[in-house]
């Protein structure tokens, strides 16, 4: 499973997790990852000059597409 956002607790010996978004290899679409990330790159060319905080929205797609793309590929 691929996560992206949320938080993990531990306590008691066991491990709660709550994200943002899950996905399994079934359920990505390996295209739109692919092109998600892909425009990700591109974005993150343009900001390549900027403070790091501008980007920062931008470098957690790129994560999360590499991520998505990854699993989807069995990696």
């Amino acid at each position: 499973m691929v996560v992206s956002g949320g938080f993990m607790e531990v306590s008691n010996n066991a491990v709660s997790v709550l994200t943002d978004t899950a996905e399994t290899a079934d359920e990505i679409d390996a295209d739109a990852a692919r092109a998600d990330r892909d425009a990700a790159e591109k974005t993150m060319r343009e900001f390549a000059m900027a403070p790091v905080e501008d980007a920062e929205a931008t470098r957690e797609r790129l994560e999360s597409a590499t991520a998505r793309l990854q699993l989807a590929s069995g990696r």
